[in-house]
C-alpha cells in the first residue's frame, strides 16, 4: 500500500490530472503522434503550352511519395462565342477507389461570382501579367500540399479579348 506521503505515489495519484491541464502525459512512455492532414505528395513539376486552335487542354497526376495517384491537375479551356478560347481554368481533384472527383478544391465552396486566381483569362492576362489582378505567379495552398502556377508566356489575339497560347510552369510541394 502507498502512503501519500511519499512523491512517487503522489505523482502516480495525480498523473491523470497533470496530463490534462498540461496536455503532456505525466509518468507514461511519451506523446501520441498527431494525425497529417493527408498523404504527402512526390513534389512534381509540369510545364507545357496550351494552344487555342491545337491542343487545348491539359491534364496530368500529382502521385503520393509511394507512387498513388491523389490528384489529378487539369487545365480546361473557356470557349466564347465563334470558339475563341477566352481564358483556361485550372482545376486541382482529388482521386479516389471511385475515381476523379467532380469538385475542384482550388473553387471557393460556397456560391462565387466573377474571376478567380485560378481563371487565366485573356482580358486579365493583357493588362499585362504583372500588372493582372491576381499576377504571373499564382500560390494555391491546399493541405497537404502547395500549388504554384506561373504564367510563363502567353500570345493574344489582335483583338486583345482571347487566346493563340499559354505557356505555364506548375510546381506542386
Amino acid at each position: 500500500m502507498c502512503s501519500y506521503s511519499t512523491a512517487s505515489c503522489r505523482i502516480k495519484r495525480w498523473a491523470p490530472l497533470l496530463s490534462v491541464l498540461f496536455l503532456f502525459p505525466v509518468g507514461t512512455a511519451g506523446l501520441t503522434k498527431r494525425p497529417s492532414a493527408g498523404p504527402k505528395i512526390a513534389p512534381a513539376a509540369m510545364r507545357f503550352t496550351l494552344e487555342a486552335d491545337g491542343k487545348d487542354y491539359f491534364i496530368d497526376v500529382i502521385k503520393s511519395r509511394q507512387g498513388t495517384p491523389l490528384y489529378e491537375i487539369r487545365v480546361d479551356p473557356d470557349h466564347a462565342v465563334g470558339n475563341k478560347v477566352v481564358g483556361w481554368e485550372l482545376g486541382v481533384y482529388r482521386i479516389t477507389r471511385k475515381g476523379v472527383g467532380q469538385d475542384n478544391l482550388l473553387a471557393p465552396i460556397r456560391n462565387w461570382h466573377g474571376l478567380q486566381a485560378f481563371h487565366f483569362n485573356a482580358l486579365d492576362l493583357g493588362s499585362p501579367p504583372d500588372k493582372s489582378i491576381f499576377g504571373r505567379v499564382r500560390i494555391f495552398h491546399l493541405p497537404p500540399f502547395t500549388l504554384v502556377a506561373v504564367v510563363e508566356s502567353f500570345e493574344l489575339v489582335p483583338s486583345g479579348d482571347a487566346f493563340r497560347t499559354l505557356a505555364l510552369y506548375i510546381e506542386a510541394k
